[in-house]
């Protein structure tokens, strides 16, 4: 039996926040977790999806990546 139950943005990422690693991990949780619909939020966020970016990570390491193949 499936426990259906509606939660505030913030009450969702504070109930991941307790288990997750880093923020990071936090808002791939969360994203995830509303994006396919395994949790319904209610209030302000009521039906939203969210987008995601790449990561900053991400972003500086194909900075880094594309500055040392211009420099040869």
């Amino acid at each position: 039996m499936v426990m259906k139950k509606e939660c505030t943005l913030l009450e969702l990422v504070q109930s991941v926040s307790e288990f997750a690693l880093s923020d990071e991990e936090v808002v791939a949780t969360v994203s995830y977790l509303i994006n396919s619909g395994r949790v319904r939020l209610c209030g302000n966020f009521a039906g939203a999806k969210i987008a995601l970016r790449p990561s900053l990570a991400t972003c500086s390491h194909w900075v880094r990546t594309s500055q040392s193949t211009l420099a040869m």
